[in-house]
């Protein structure tokens, strides 16, 4: 979504869509990327399986936000309904690259309520760097997530050589509003060894 514009999503799937960083850029929204002042009302359906991909080449400059997706400044996700499910940030280079928000990161303003889900989604690193918030990560600099219902769980992060790891379920460095709801079953995991190509594909 370009800035200044307007999507509703009341069903269907958005699914098996990437964003791909390699040589000094960045994967932003794997699934779906909101633009300033734009707005994603979301009463159904799912947002699954999208990835935000750092390359094997890239540097501690190549960073993956939001595998499903990402809430650029001044714009709105209001998840009314349905489910932001398996999406990732996948980093896998071993030169640097950082992770944030497996299913959403958020810069600008995001809501959720009423039957909605966050789930299952995931960082998997191979980087020493540090990775954010498995289901979401909620940005600084006037970001506002505000949670009054709905389920953000089974998220997780994954991060191989050690490097630093924040929020399984949720990472926030700006105002988050929680009033109902639940936040469950999420984890951090960190493992002080490289990944076998095996462990990779599996994850």
């Amino acid at each position: 979504m370009g800035n200044g514009t307007s999507f509703t999503l009341y069903g269907g799937t958005i699914c098996d869509n990437q964003a791909y960083a390699s040589s000094n850029t960045t994967a932003q929204g794997g699934g779906v990327y909101i633009g300033s002042s734009s707005t994603f009302n979301m009463y159904g359906g799912k947002i699954s399986n999208n990835r935000a991909t750092v390359g094997s080449s890239g540097t501690g400059s190549n960073w993956g936000y939001g595998g499903g997706v990402y809430c650029a400044p001044n714009g709105t996700f209001n998840l009314l309904a349905g489910e932001i499910t398996e999406n990732q940030v996948r980093v896998d280079s071993n030169n640097g690259g950082a992770g944030l928000g497996g299913g959403v990161f958020n810069k600008g303003t995001f809501t959720m309520s009423g039957d909605s889900k966050i789930s299952g989604n995931r960082i998997v690193s191979s980087s020493s760097e540090n990775q954010y918030g498995g289901g979401v990560c909620n940005s600084k600099f006037n970001a506002s997530f505000v949670m009054s219902g709905g389920e953000i769980s089974g998220n997780y992060i994954d991060s191989w050589n050690g490097g630093p790891a924040y929020g399984g379920g949720v990472y926030s460095d700006d105002k988050f509003v929680f009033t109902g709801g639940t936040i469950t079953n999420n984890r951090v995991c960190l493992l002080y060894t490289s990944p076998s190509p095996r462990d990779m594909r599996r994850s």
